[in-house]
């Protein structure tokens, strides 16, 4: 995405195409954020056989990788809004944005790290991410007019919780590799299956059908 979109939107700048600019910073949001968040579901459910395939002096870190992933998650939420910002004339506000979030990692380090050690550094990282993000958005939707978020994206987050209890309270296969194989892809599948119907899946949908398609022909052609 990186490598494509801010192509995309520097040429929509050039045109003066200020629809592409919109359908490709809002298509950009809510795709990143489905990825993000099944791989964050992925992450979490598999957490404990996770710290099985690594020594027990990484246990303390157990929450770190989840407070990582959703400073991930949250970045991924952010879609192509730095792209955005930087092709637009108000290009110059993305360094101050930077040296904002260069203070807000140290300020942040310096109050949570005596307070949670190791997770306090997550805890740091997370709260700096959410706040330049926040910054951004609040930037873009006044400049711009474009917000690309609605109540769909908190029903996500709660239908993905849902899926980690109802993944996690299912018994497991003693053998931890096989549990991991399953429980991803119980999670992928309980996944598509709760968050299919709605709109912010409609590049989803229609990537899977595509791929179902070309996979039939595919065999129809050797058969």
């Amino acid at each position: 995405l990186n490598k494509i979109a801010p192509t995309i939107i520097a040429k929509a700048y050039k045109e003066l195409d200020y629809n592409t600019i919109k359908d490709v910073y809002y298509r950009s949001c809510r795709n990143l954020f489905l990825i993000g968040t099944l791989l964050l579901v992925g992450l979490w459910v598999n957490l404990d056989n996770i710290f099985k395939l690594i020594p027990d002096s990484y246990e303390e870190g157990r929450y770190v990788i989840v407070i990582i992933g959703l400073a991930h998650l949250i970045k991924m939420a952010g879609g192509s809004n730095d792209s955005v910002i930087i092709y637009s004339r108000y290009f110059r506000v993305t360094t101050g944005f930077l040296l904002i979030f260069t203070v807000l990692i140290i300020l942040f380090n310096f109050i949570f790290i005596p307070m949670f050690g190791i997770t306090g550094a997550a805890i740091a990282t997370l709260a700096a991410v959410i706040m330049h993000n926040l910054m951004k958005f609040i930037f873009i939707k006044i400049k711009f007019g474009l917000n690309p978020y609605n109540l769909q994206y908190l029903a996500v987050l709660a239908l993905s919780f849902i899926i980690f209890l109802i993944v996690e309270f299912t018994p497991d296969p003693e053998n931890f590799l096989i549990d991991i194989a399953v429980d991803s892809v119980f999670s992928a599948v309980l996944f598509y299956v709760f968050i299919h119907r709605l709109p912010i899946a409609e590049d989803l949908n229609y990537s899977i059908n595509q791929a179902y398609s070309k996979t039939m022909d595919f065999f129809r052609t050797k058969l």
